[in-house]
C-alpha cells in the first residue's frame, strides 16, 4: 500500500499518520480507478478484436459458401457439357460406322430370283 508521506510532517504524529493513511486511501482508490480504467480499455480492445474476428469469420464463411455454390454450378455445367459432347461423339461414331459399313442394299436381280422361287413353289 502506498502511503502519502507528505502528511507525516504534521507536528502531531498520530494525526500525521492518520492523515497519511487517509491520503493513501485516496491514492489507492485513484490507482485502482486507473487499473479499472486500464482493464476496461483492455476489455474493450479485446471485445473489438473478438467482434472483428467474428465479423471476419462470418465474411470468410460467406465467401466459402459462395465459392462452394460456384463450384457446384461449374461442376453441373461441366457435366452437362460432357454429356452433350458424349452425345455428339456417339452420333459421329454412328455416322462413321454407317459410312464405312453401309446397310446392305437389296440387289434387284436377287429380289426377282426370290420372287420367282416363291412363285414356282406356290404352283
Amino acid at each position: 500500500m502506498d502511503i502519502d508521506l507528505r502528511w507525516i510532517r504534521v507536528s502531531n504524529t498520530i494525526l500525521g499518520v492518520e492523515a497519511a493513511l487517509v491520503a493513501s486511501v485516496h491514492i489507492q482508490i485513484r490507482k485502482q480507478d486507473l487499473e479499472i480504467r486500464e482493464l476496461k480499455r483492455k476489455l474493450m480492445v479485446a471485445e473489438e478484436r473478438v467482434l472483428g474476428k467474428a465479423e471476419l469469420s462470418n465474411k470468410i464463411k460467406l465467401i466459402l459458401n459462395e465459392l462452394q455454390d460456384n463450384m457446384v454450378l461449374k461442376i453441373t455445367e461441366a457435366e452437362e457439357n460432357m454429356e452433350l459432347r458424349l452425345m455428339n461423339i456417339e452420333l459421329r461414331i454412328q455416322e462413321l460406322n454407317d459410312h464405312l459399313n453401309p446397310p446392305a442394299q437389296e440387289d434387284p436381280e436377287e429380289v426377282l430370283e426370290i420372287e420367282e422361287e416363291v412363285d414356282v413353289e406356290d404352283n
